[in-house]
């Protein structure tokens, strides 16, 4: 079980350090604009690699990931979309 959560918890940081790499933009004042934006957006990609690579090692051995994994695909099948919205 404890295995399961650092793996989630790996997982989850990489997700965010992914979405805060690509997402984020220096500051119009900095010197290195150029440098400094093609550096976060590495980072976000290799981290969201990161993130891609492991949670497919990880669903295969990992229980909660692989239910978790399961119960996705299950609502796009089901084209559920809409029901944690209340409609």
């Amino acid at each position: 079980m404890i295995k399961s959560i650092l793996r989630i918890a790996i997982l989850f940081s990489l997700g965010i350090v992914a979405i805060i790499g690509i997402l984020c933009t220096p500051p119009e004042n900095s010197g290195r604009w150029f440098a400094d934006l093609f550096t976060s957006k590495a980072i976000g990609i290799l981290a969201a690699w990161a993130f891609i690579h492991l949670f497919r090692i990880w669903k295969c051995t990992d229980p909660h990931i692989r239910a978790f994994d399961e119960s996705q695909s299950k609502e796009l099948k089901n084209g559920n979309f809409d029901n944690q919205y209340g409609k």
